[in-house]
């Protein structure tokens, strides 16, 4: 699994991904950041976190060897992740309007009409359902 490792989604899947390694040895976990210290601006409970996901790791990097200097370092960042992945799973709301999700979206279904390139999109309809399943089985 490689994600972006911005704070959020990104940094929940890869902790439970890292969990996950215990039943499934062969699973490998990457972050590729955008730009070095991606955390530096965050508060100190966030970073925390962040160090702690890093320590269960088998690789990470940022694409910049600099702190930000602007968006160019996340283009470069989506260009290798695109790259190098097989497929997304990508977490997104329609109605959330413009983004980085439409753009990946967008990104990985050009992609996945180009090449066989796997997309897989989990809506917030699809994780309320979850939750309301979970809750009737309870």
């Amino acid at each position: 699994m490689i994600t972006p490792g911005q704070y959020g989604v990104d940094l929940w899947a890869m902790e439970v991904a890292i969990l996950l390694k215990q039943d499934y040895p062969h699973l490998k976990c990457s972050i590729i950041a955008a730009y070095l210290n991606p955390e530096d601006k965050w508060k100190d409970d966030k970073k925390e976190y962040f160090h702690q996901i890093i320590k269960g790791l088998d690789y990470y990097a940022s694409v910049s060897k600099q702190p930000y200097e602007g968006p160019w370092q996340l283009k470069a960042r989506d260009d290798l992740l695109f790259r190098k992945t097989d497929g997304i799973v990508l977490l997104y709301d329609e109605d959330a309007g413009e983004g980085s999700p439409k753009f990946y979206k967008e990104r990985a279904l050009r992609k996945q009409q180009e090449e066989d390139y796997t997309y897989i999109s989990i809506s917030s309809d699809d994780i309320q359902s979850i939750a309301d399943d979970e809750r009737y089985n309870e």
